[in-house]
Parts: C-alpha cells; structure tokens; sequence
C-alpha cells in the first residue's frame, strides 16, 4: 500500500519535523498478521526533485538480505517504467518450493545435527553482563539503541588483519567482541548467538522473504590464546555452527530443556550479527539515492549488536532491553570493545586476557574506591570507665520485664570477672564467653577489655562438644559460661567460670589499667570454614578501635536514644551492637533469644521500652516490616547488614519509620571487622529501577578494588570481585598461616606498591553514579537469612555419614523464603532418609547450617564432559526431615486447615500431624506468618509462644480444641485465601 504526502509548500525545518514525526509513527506501530498488509510504504515530495520514501514490513517477511533485492528490484523496475521498457529481472522460484526443500533432511542429519548442538552447548552458561535493573519477570521487549562509529581508520586496520590470517571482518569483530563481553561480565565460556543469511540454496538467493537462521556460538577464552589464534579458534566454531543451521532453534530449545522462562529468551540472550548496509547507496540511472535504517526500539533478547558497513567505516548498533540496561552501561561497553579490537590490529599476537579493556587511568578510576586515611582509634574501655564515673546511677541494661542495671553495676561486675579471668585463665590465651546476650555477657566482654585479653564468643546454639572441639583449636585459656550450656566434663582441662554458680567465682586484684597495643588479638570471631571446621578470625585492638571511633561518626547516637542487645554473639555485628551503643552512653534493652528471633515480639519490645536505634539482618527486616505494627516505629536509626538489602525492602522500611530516621546499609565481614562499607540509603537510591541499594563508600583506611579473576582491575563498566585492603583488616585466622596467606594475600597495586588484600567474594558493579552494587556470590558460599554458610562445611560433615558418597549443598528460594537444599548422592547398598541425616548433622553444627529440604539421589546428573550439572539438580521431590512417628494424615476439618496452611509455607506435599515444623524447613521467621496465616484460617487468636510450645500438627490442633476460643471475623489474608474457605468450610478442596 503507497500514499502520498506534498511537503513543498513547509519550510525545511517543518519538512523535517513532518518526516521525524512519521518515521516514530511508523517505528511505533505494528502490523496486523492475519488481516495485513505486511507492507505499508508512504511517498513524501520535499521539492520537485526531491523525495523521500518510507517503507515498514514485518520481519516475517522480510530480512537484511531482503533489502537490497528489494531496493534493486524496486529502482530497476522504476527506471523500466520511465524509459517505457518491459521490466528485465529475472523470475523468481516460488517460495513453497524451497520451504519444501527444508523438509527433506534426513532424519540421521537431524539426530547428528542435534548431537552436535547438545555437546557443544551442554552446561555452557549464557552471558551474564551486569544489569543496571531488576530483571522483569516477562520480557517486555522494550528496547533502546545506541549507535557508534568505528571511523575509517580502525575500520581499515580491521580489513588488513583479516585478510592477513585468512578470516573476514567479521570473523575479527566477534572475536573482539566475545573478548570484550566476557572480560565485561568476567566469564571464561559463554554462549551467545549470531544469524546467517539462510540463502544456501540457490532459489534463495533472489527471493524476497524471511530466510535468516540463529547460530548458537561458544565463547571459550579460557586458554588465554593469543588474539590470531583465537581468530582461528572463532572461524572453526562459526563455520560448524553455519554447516548446522538448519536445525530448527524451536525444536533446540525443547530438546535442550530450557524451560520457560518468559523473563529471557531461550538458550542465549546477547547476538552479534554482520549486517549489509541494506539499503540502496549511490545511483540507479539518472536517480542519486541515499538510504538509512529505522532500527525499532523493540529487542526480543537483552542485547543485539550489529555491525552495518557505511562506505570506509563500520557502525555498530547496540540495540539494548531498556528493563535491563541503561546507556552509560552500553557506552562503557562499547568502548571497551573499541579499546580491545584496536589494541589486538596494533599488537595481533596479544593473549585475549591481557588486551585492555580501557587506559590504566580510566580503569583505575573505575575500579578503586578509597575510603581516605584511617581514623585515630577509640580506646573503649577509659570512655566506659569515664561514663560510670560520670552517671554511676544510669541504667545501662534493662531486660524486657526484668530488672535493670546501672553503669556502676556493670562496671562492677566487669572488674570482678577480669579479677577471676586474671587469677584462673591461662595468661596471653583467649577468654572464650559462651552465654546469650545480658548481663555477664556484657561484662565478660568488657573484663577482656579491661585486661586487654582477646575475647573469643561461642555460639550458644551450637553444639557444645562442637564448641569445646573449637575452643581446643584456638588454644582457649578460659571459658566464662554458665550451668544451662555447658558441661566442665567436654573440656576438663579448661579453666571454667559458670557465672550462675557464685561459689566458683573467686576474684583477685588487678593492676592500673593499661591499653592493649594496637597489634594485639581482640576478638577471635568464628565464621564457616569450606573444610568442614568453622575459622577463628582475628581482630586487633587498632582494628577494633578503629571501627569503634567511625562507628561515633557515621550515625551520632543522641540523649535519650535506647537501643537493643538482639544480634547472636555468633555475629560479628554483635560488637559494633554492644560497644557502639556503650560509648555512647545509651541504654540497652536485653530481649530474650525468642524475641531476638520473632519479628512480633521484637515489635512490640521496641514500642514498650521506645527502641531507637536497631540493627537486623534484611530478612529480619523484611519479616518484620511485612507486619501491620511496624507502620510508625520510632526507629530514629535502622542499620541493614549482614545481606544484600533489596530496593523493595528499602523503601518498605523508609515507608513505616518516622521522617527525619535514618536507614543505613552496612556491608562487610568478619574478615573487615565487620564492616568495609556503608550507605545512607535515601528515596532516591530506589528509583533506579535496580534490584538491590548501593553499598555506599568505604570506611576511613579501607579502599575498595574491583577485580576481575585474573587479578586485574575490572574495566569501565565491567562487573568485578570486591577485593579489600586497608589498615581495618583482620590479622588473619586463628592457629592457620596457610589459610590466612591464602586467603590474605600480597597484591601489587597499579602504583607498583604491595598491598595485602581480602577477596569478599561478592561480584560488584558501579552504577550510572558510580556507586557499588553487589550483584551476588562469586563461589558457593551462600548467605541465609543472613549467615554465611560455607556450602563445603555442611558438605563435608555430611560425606563422614557411611552411606553418603557425595553431597552438594544449594539455596533454593520458595514463597519469598530462602531454604538450604541438601542434594545428597546415596551408596547403592545403604538405606538413609532425611531425619537421619539431619539428626547425623545436628551434633554437629548449629540449626540454620541443616538442610531443611532433601534431594536423595543415586546419580547425579552429569554434563558431557562428566561433571557435575548443577543446573539439573532435582528440586521436584524434595524431601523433609519430619519426625520419628509413622506417617499419619490429617483427618479432623481443624488438622486439615493447619496442615493446608503448613503446605503453602513450606513448599512440601502430605505433611503428617507428627511432623516437627522446625525439622521440616520451618524457622523463627516462617513461624510468624504462620501463625498470622493460621490466626487468619481459623479466625482465632493465639500468640506465637503457642507455636513453639506445639511444634506438630497433632499437639496443636489438640491444644486449640480446648484452649482456645473463636475471635470476631476478620478478612482472610490475600496470600491464604484458600486456607480460610478451607476452614469455613472445615475440609479439603
């Protein structure tokens, strides 16, 4: 269909917006397939002899190639026409006979053909470049582009290489091009796609039609080739791609099982294609015509570049998914593609590792972040001493519902425990405290201060003879604990103070205060460990007081503001939680270890005792800022650490706390003594579209690198890992040199200076303001709720059970929940289920290091090459630990509702009424919405202690039968709709 448009009587400018106008009215609308037309095409007169022709076809049935049969065909015929001539192009074979041609491949070409592509892109990861926001859960296809030219010069030096070692320009540019992407999303192998023409047949080569065929292309740099070889390399994998192309990509998809996923496009997600000018260039008789290209804002695939020849140079277009990407990200890439293929035609024999992805200055720029210089350390305990002698009254710690005590109390109590600790504990050895959070919690801490002793917390959830094993490594000269968790008979060597047994404690005199050297070990705090035993990492006292005196600094704490003593002493967050509040004078409130766990009880402390400031984990967090009550907290200062804290969570929490709060993100590790790096975190830092807040700045005499895996800085633009240096390091890990050189180790800065270095293992990109933002793990090692677990700790644990041969221990996300997954590879000869190996574990490490969930295999799935395929792990008859009783089914309308609600949360089927919640997956967070799914259910009200108090289904239902009485109707919860029917209905669906 043609119309037509007379612009003669505009102005220039006016034709111009005319024609801008129409070509994003084209660009924008789409085509109807089952009515058409397919082709819509409008004429514009600019003048008498000058006229511009808009043309829009569906790629269904049109391509590149296309074009310039349809330019030549469209002038030739045009030119026949005005000399009055019969037109002189050929015939054209019929559509229908080449598609008919497809259809007689072999069957043993196409099973040959299918083999090819399962072995080549087997377990071959896609390319994971670093988004700037939340990938949508469907591919919108929105899309924007970014145009860049290569200028005649490289684009002559790129001809003259290729010719030289016998490949074309194209060939040189993907090469180029999976060099720049994969050092840009750090990857060694990859697969991305390409397209070829299609036109193999010869009918094909003059018809007009959609005939392009996808290639799927590996990227293989790990051998560090040298750039003319890797040329080679590139050429053989194209070419047997192109011999195969001819597979149906559909039929791939389905035999590769990808899945649907609707987020992405399936198998690879980034293309790179070599595309013909297109268009018609230069004269056709006595008509002089120059064309250009309208590439739509639409992609169905994160990135396609194509490379379009312009007479003496070479255009890239990189057509992008707006949800994705941002245009500062798509310049720094293709700079960095432009810097690499004009090192590798300046110095072709180049390995592809050590081509630069941008100039030392810009990359420097990019990748270092330093904190500045170190901040003068605050020796906490004479500021403690000064703050009792000042208000000896003052009440420092209060426990919810309980007494309180003043500094001249606490201060007391300190002085008496450093007497025992000097008279008892073997000197220059660490004080091990194993107690919950309180009163001689606190003063223990503060009697190896006072003695300048290093002070070592034992989880008191741990398994004690775990912890009496640990306290042997570290070469433990005493333990404060007291009768409830432990037992003197697991360490009878061990100096021991039960703080509950007044008749042990038996103090002496001690001498002038005085100051621990800088260099001296504070703290011994241990983390998982890959080898099966937990790592004893140590903190200095100029660490230490280091973090203290930044601590002062980054959220002023003002009079009057009450904080609370929550976080596990298993947490390195626990220092900064207890010191960071002493020094400033502020009063703590003690909750017990349950309501340090519950969101609601935690709520309701805050409000009783009127909480200011607050530190939680972000799925602490996130459970209870889900909570109604959490709308008007009086939170003055809300600190996030410990995870990767999401924008949603975010702005929840900036929603609910009063106007003037402050929340901060606080990122780091016990490696960092506690914390590397810190963020305000405003409105403004969740309006990005990303998925995660940044992790701000480092702290004063940190500097933050960004390193790719072979220890260079990441370049403009390029995801790296963070790698820490400064004076706040740890000193390394307890009775482990090996350990701590490998893991601390010598790196030479781009100055030429040696510095000593700590991988986090976190993978970051700086952002359109040049801010940090973690976007995962590097390694296993997985973060739950929180905690880091070693994956290779559990694994290892559970390889000592006689009929495991193998574990692999993995995260798997159900309901917003995080659970840990124990896939576990079975001996052939020897029966094992679930509860056994979670009771096999129980001994030996704390309750949110066991597996919840439990995929009990014979064989793993494997790759061509015989590894492990992680990917194909099964998820979909996951087992649970449940309890010693025999399977029983709910039958009552009342277990039937609980065990309806148990389903949903936990992601299991045929929960029994004598299954444990706990051992079935279920935590102190997954506890709180049940109890408001169940409180919902059944239209009653119950407190959470009821939970714990009745950890089955059995127990429960039989306690609410008596106990408790039905509450005024409420609306069911909009997660747990079919929950409530079920209960008005008192049955199953």
């Amino acid at each position: 269909m043609l119309t037509h448009e007379d612009l003669r009587g505009l102005e220039p400018s006016a034709q111009d917006e005319r024609l801008n106008a129409w070509a994003e009215q084209e660009r924008q609308e789409g085509f109807d397939l089952e009515r058409g037309p397919l082709l819509r095409a409008r004429l514009f007169a600019r003048s008498d002899t000058r006229h511009v022709l808009f043309y829009s076809l569906h790629h269904i049935a049109f391509d590149g190639w296309s074009a310039d049969l349809f330019n030549f065909e469209l002038f030739s015929l045009y030119l026949d026409e005005n000399a009055e001539l019969p037109s002189t192009l050929p015939p054209v074979a019929r559509y229908a006979d080449f598609a008919q041609s497809q259809h007689e491949i072999p069957a043993a070409q196409v099973d040959s053909t299918l083999a090819f592509w399962q072995q080549r892109l087997e377990h071959l990861p896609a390319l994971n470049l670093p988004e700037a926001h939340s990938r949508p859960p469907v591919q919108s296809f929105r899309g924007a582009v970014g145009r860049y030219r290569l200028g005649a010069a490289l684009t002559r030096k790129i001809g003259a290489l290729s010719a030289e070692h016998g490949v074309t320009p194209f060939i040189t540019l993907l090469t180029a091009m999976q060099v720049a992407l994969g050092r840009i999303a750090d990857q060694d192998r990859f697969v991305m796609g390409s397209v070829v023409s299609g036109r193999d047949h010869p009918a094909a080569e003059r018809m007009i039609g959609f005939f392009i065929n996808n290639l799927l292309l590996r990227g293989d740099l790990a051998d560090n080739l040298p750039f003319t070889q890797q040329l080679g390399r590139v050429r053989d994998e194209f070419l047997g791609a192109q011999e195969r192309q001819h597979y149906p990509l559909q039929q791939l998809v389905q035999n590769m099982a990808a899945g649907a996923d609707l987020s992405r496009n399936p198998l690879y997600q980034v293309s790179f294609t070599y595309q013909p000018a297109g268009l018609a260039q230069g004269r056709f008789g006595h008509l002089s015509v120059t064309g250009r290209a309208i590439v739509p804002d639409t992609t169905h695939m994160d990135l396609e570049i194509i490379a379009i020849p312009d007479g003496n140079d070479l255009v890239l277009v990189w057509l992008y998914a707006s949800d994705l990407y941002d245009a500062a990200s798509i310049e720094r890439w293709h700079h960095a593609f432009e810097h690499i293929v004009s090192a590798a035609v300046e110095a072709p024999d180049t390995r592809v590792n050590e081509l630069p992805l941008a100039g030392e200055a810009r990359a420097r720029a990019w990748a270092w972040v330093d904190g500045g210089p170190a901040l003068d350390g605050t020796d906490p305990w004479p500021v403690l001493q000064a703050h009792a002698q000042r208000r000896p009254e003052h009440e420092v710690l209060r426990y919810d519902m309980g007494r309180a005590y003043t500094w001249a109390q606490l201060m007391a109590r300190a002085e008496h425990l450093a007497g025992w600790i000097a008279a008892h504990a073997e000197p220059a050895a660490p004080i091990a405290i194993r107690l919950h959070p309180g009163l001689d919690y606190v003063a223990a801490i503060l009697a190896a201060l006072r003695l300048g002793r290093a002070w070592a917390p034992a989880d008191p959830r741990r398994p004690a003879q775990a912890v009496a094993d640990m306290l042997a490594r570290i070469g433990a000269g005493g333990l404060v604990s007291e009768q409830a968790l432990w037992e003197a008979a697991l360490a009878p060597d061990l100096a021991l103070l039960l703080v509950d047994q007044p008749a042990s404690v038996e103090s002496a005199p001690l001498l002038a205060y005085q100051a621990a050297p800088d260099e001296a070990v504070a703290l011994i705090q241990h983390t998982s460990g890959s080898e099966g035993q937990p790592k004893g990492v140590e903190i200095t006292y100029g660490s230490l007081r280091r973090r203290l005196a930044w601590g002062q600094l980054t959220a002023p704490l003002q009079l009057g503001d009450i904080g609370c003593l929550k976080t596990s002493p298993a947490f390195v967050d626990a220092v900064g939680e207890l010191l960071d509040s002493l020094l400033a004078d502020m009063t703590l409130i003690v909750p017990s270890p349950d309501q340090a766990r519950s969101p609601s009880e935690l709520i309701q402390l805050i409000y009783r005792h009127g909480v200011t400031r607050l530190i939680l984990t972000p799925s602490l967090a996130d459970a209870l800022f889900a909570l109604p009550q959490a709308e008007g907290l009086p939170l003055r200062v809300l600190v996030l650490g410990g995870e990767n804290v999401r924008t949603g969570l975010a702005q929840r929490c900036l929603d609910a706390l009063p106007e003037n709060a402050i929340l901060l993100n606080y990122y780091g590790s016990t490696e960092l003594t506690s914390d590397g790096a810190w963020h305000q975190i405003t409105q403004a830092d969740l309006s990005s579209g990303a998925s995660h807040v940044p992790i701000g700045r480092p702290l004063p005499g940190t500097t933050l690198w960004l390193l790719d895996r072979k220890g260079r800085l990441a370049a403009p633009g390029c995801a790296g890992e963070i790698h820490v240096s400064g004076q706040n390091l740890a000193r390394g890990y307890r009775n482990a040199p090996d350990l701590s050189a490998k893991t601390f180790r010598t790196w030479r800065t781009p100055g030429g200076l040696g510095t000593r270095l700590y991988a986090t293992g976190d993978i970051a990109v700086r952002d359109a303001q040049g801010r940090l933002r973690c976007l995962g793990r590097r390694d296993h090692q997985l973060k739950l709720r929180g905690m880091r677990v070693e994956a290779g700790e559990v694994e290892s644990h559970l390889r000592q059970h006689p009929a495991v041969r193998d574990a692999i221990i993995a995260l798997w996300e159900h309901g917003g929940q995080q659970r840990l997954i124990g896939h576990v590879l079975l001996e052939s000869q020897i029966g094992v289920d679930a509860l056994t190996l979670r009771r096999h574990l129980a001994d030996k490490l704390p309750q949110g290091l066991i597996p919840s969930h439990w995929s009990l295999q014979r064989e793993w799935p494997v790759t061509a090459t015989g590894k492990v395929d992680r990917r194909r792990l099964r998820l979909d008859d996951l087992a649970v630990a449940g309890s010693d009783s025999s399977f029983a089914a709910a039958t009552t309308p009342l277990q039937q509702t609980i065990a309806q609600v148990w389903q949903d949360l936990l992601g299991v089927q045929n929960v029994g009424i004598h299954d444990n919640f706990f051992e079935m997956g279920g935590n102190s967070l997954l506890l709180t919405q049940l109890q408001r799914q169940l409180c919902h259910a059944l239209q009653r009200e119950f407190p959470l202690t009821l939970l714990f108090q009745h950890p089955n289904i059995h127990a429960l239902a039989a306690h609410l039968d008596d106990k408790v009485h039905p509450r005024t109707a409420a609306a069911p919860l909009a997660g747990n709709r079919a929950a409530a029917r079920l209960a008005a209905r008192g049955g199953r669906q």
